[in-house]
């Protein structure tokens, strides 16, 4: 009896374990993507792209809270359960995205260079920004915010 118990313990932990592997949702976007606001502590990729899916990864139940509101290519990230801290990443494509405003202990970046014209970053709480871009850009904070700025540039030559 004993030895049936374990058993159904060790079955019981593997069919948890099966439960936990990560998965990716898609989502049709209803246009390009230029506004994008980050809360509950979502991972975010931006990617220049003219695809029209955003991606969600992370475990079933997680992927499952983000909260995705867009209208008119404006996209609003948000959990249904509050902290989704290192739980989800979304990856958004974006083609002119022209305002980004990141709230709580969000972390967005970006895959490849972002271009656009002009950028706006708003940051609010311990967010972390890491984003490649081409163009003019702008960040703004609460007065209670450090913000940390590095600047790289590069130059090619031909060779």
């Amino acid at each position: 009896m004993k030895q049936l118990f374990i058993l159904f313990i060790s079955v019981l932990s593997m069919a948890t374990v099966a439960n936990a592997e990560n998965i990716t949702r898609e989502v049709d976007l209803t246009a390009s993507v230029y506004s994008i606001e980050v809360s509950d502590d979502i991972n975010v990729v931006l990617t220049q792209s003219t695809d029209a899916k955003l991606r969600i990864t992370g475990e079933e139940k997680d992927s499952k809270s983000v909260l995705l509101d867009q209208k008119n290519g404006r996209v609003r990230l948000l959990s249904k359960k509050g902290s989704l801290k290192n739980k989800v990443t979304v990856y958004v494509p974006v083609q002119n995205l022209h305002k980004l405003v990141i709230n709580g202990k969000s972390y967005v970046r970006s895959n490849g260079v972002i271009a656009s014209k002009n950028l706006q970053v708003t940051v609010a709480g311990e967010a972390k920004v890491e984003i490649n871009h081409i163009g003019e850009i702008a960040f703004e904070a609460d007065q209670d915010i450090d913000l940390q700025i590095k600047k790289w540039h590069t130059s090619y030559s031909k060779q």
